[in-house]
């Protein structure tokens, strides 16, 4: 009998000074263990792809953009809303994204970036980014993706239409290399090298 009600009070202490000890039981409404925001992108998520199997896609779209008002700058979200806008063919509505998620992903991940401007040019073969240092990290992305037309062309020209870029000759030398590794065309490349050495 002394045993058993021991026991009893020490469970009934453990639990009542649970916190001082270092545990913390588990609540009906927790998030199943991972933290906050990381819990309400995996919920809209979840939730978004239900409603797309379900044929209702506005209410997917909605259910991202909510989430995105909470963590704009979460980069999962913004890969899925993309997506998503992209395979819909929501033209214009993905185009005004991209300037909000290229920025993103070329910082975060630059093939990601890559992947999203490809599709870009699928809705507007002249898409060009707003920010040279973007150019300049999907350009890379796609020269390593053996796509070196298209990253060539984000470095065209971009000391006119970036001015004032500081690092026009770090983006140069990568167009250059583009020209005489992918292309096998040496004439640009050193045209390329000459204006750097110049400038």
């Amino acid at each position: 009998y002394f045993a058993v009600v021991m026991c009893a009070m020490m469970g009934y202490v453990v639990f009542q000074y649970q916190g001082a000890l270092g545990y913390v039981i588990a609540e009906e409404d927790s998030h199943n263990g991972f933290p906050e925001a990381e819990y309400r992108r995996r919920r809209a998520m979840a939730e978004a792809e239900i409603r797309l199997k379900e044929g209702q896609s506005t209410q997917a779209l909605e259910t991202l953009t909510v989430a995105l008002e909470r963590a704009a700058d979460d980069l999962k979200l913004n890969e899925r809303f993309h997506q998503l806008l992209f395979n819909l063919n929501v033209r214009d509505r993905c185009l005004r994204h991209l300037a909000h998620y290229l920025p993103l992903a070329a910082r975060s991940n630059p093939a990601l970036a890559a992947t999203a401007l490809l599709n870009a040019r699928k809705l507007q073969p002249d898409y060009l980014p707003d920010d040279a240092l973007v150019c300049e990290r999907v350009a890379s992305a796609l020269l390593d993706r053996h796509k070196t037309r298209e990253g060539l062309s984000l470095l065209r020209n971009l000391h006119q239409r970036f001015p004032d870029y500081p690092h026009i000759p770090r983006a140069y030398l990568l167009a250059a290399r583009g020209f005489a590794e992918g292309l096998g065309q040496v004439e640009p490349a050193q045209k390329l090298l000459a204006f750097v050495r110049g400038r």
